[in-house]
C-alpha cells in the first residue's frame, strides 16, 4: 500500500509517496517547477534505493525519461 501527499502552489507542484510496508522513511517524489529566469519548466525526481541496487534504479529512470521524451516530442 502506498500513501501519498500532493501539494500544488504554483510555481511548484509535487507528489510524495511513502510505502506503508516499509520500515524506513524512504519516499518517492516528483516535483515540477517553473524557472522564472529561463522561462521553462523543470521536472525533478527523488527516489531511494538500497545500497546494492543503484544501477538498476538508474536504468529504470533512464528508460522512463527516454519514453517521456518520445511521447512528448522533446
Amino acid at each position: 500500500l502506498v500513501t501519498g501527499v500532493q501539494t500544488c502552489a504554483l510555481p511548484i507542484c509535487h507528489i510524495r509517496l511513502h510505502w506503508d510496508s516499509s520500515d524506513s522513511d524512504a519516499y518517492w517524489e516528483i516535483r515540477m517547477f517553473h524557472s522564472e529566469i529561463a522561462g521553462n519548466y523543470h521536472l525533478a525526481v527523488t527516489d531511494f534505493t538500497e545500497d546494492d541496487e543503484p544501477e538498476d534504479l538508474v536504468r529504470i529512470w533512464d528508460q522512463n525519461i527516454e519514453r517521456l521524451h518520445r511521447i512528448t516530442g522533446v
